[in-house]
């Protein structure tokens, strides 16, 4: 096994274990999510602050939609409210945990998913009217090439349309050649793949610092009724609290010509 499969196996051990684990299965309704979520001001749970950053995404579609490919599609709640809001889509998701895409197929039936690297999409050229991921490609090895495998599928004048994560240097969470700086080196790296018109907007507030709030909260609330599971959680928390930087919103366009 090399060092890169690894890391990808500890990491998915790592994500397996917060999805079953009940206390956070608890925290997201059991909705399918594991995101920080796009909390409102009249937001009251981790499924609606999910459901909130699906649909800020979505409204930043230049044009409708017909065939859309959700990359890092998880247990499908993305998928499941991609597909609530654009009900004539034609939708695609993939990921690398067999485990994770037979809940996808339970919570998003009329999809389709496969086992697929973000980095190594097995799709024709021109195949798809927008490309989501959420909260996933700070993961990818690599993002770039990701980027660029997202520019290949996308039709002309398709979308490119996701949730990032800018984390510290020398997380284990994100591979070094991931590490970006800020938002505008994002957007110089979707125009240096070949996007056109990129937008990269901080989020933080709005997802990482209130879902930490949140969920905070929530652990204080069950910690006399459950309290042998706090320890990951709290861990998992305090692992995350040091990584993240910056959380950013990301929307792009393939040239037309």
């Amino acid at each position: 096994m090399t060092t890169r499969e690894a890391e990808r196996a500890c990491l998915g051990a790592f994500y397996e274990a917060l999805f079953a684990d009940p206390l956070l299965r608890e925290f997201y309704s059991d909705s399918g999510y594991a995101n920080f979520g796009y909390w409102r001001p009249e937001t009251r749970s981790a499924a609606e602050a999910g459901d909130n950053l699906v649909d800020e995404l979505v409204g930043r579609l230049s044009t409708p939609a017909g065939a859309i490919l959700d990359v890092a599609c998880g247990r499908g709640a993305t998928t499941r409210r991609i597909g609530e809001r654009l009900r004539d889509a034609s939708l695609f998701g993939i990921g690398l945990s067999l485990e994770q895409l037979t809940a996808a197929r339970r919570r998003a039936p009329t999809a389709r998913f496969a086992q697929m690297d973000a980095a190594r999409l097995a799709f024709d050229r021109n195949s798809f009217d927008a490309v989501f991921s959420i909260e996933a490609a700070f993961h990818f090895a690599t993002r770039a090439r990701f980027l660029e495998e997202a520019l290949l599928v996308l039709k002309p004048g398709g979308s490119l349309l996701m949730s990032d994560l800018l984390m510290a240097r020398g997380t284990l969470l994100t591979p070094p050649e991931n590490h970006l700086v800020d938002a505008r080196a994002y957007a110089r790296l979707l125009t240096r793949v070949g996007f056109r018109d990129a937008q990269v907007t901080d989020v933080t507030d709005a997802t990482w610092r209130a879902y930490r709030r949140h969920l905070s909260n929530f652990i204080a609330r069950r910690y006399l009724r459950a309290p042998t599971g706090l320890r990951d959680l709290f861990a998992a928390n305090v692992v995350f609290a040091w990584a993240v930087r910056q959380c950013v919103l990301v929307s792009a366009q393939k040239p037309s010509a």
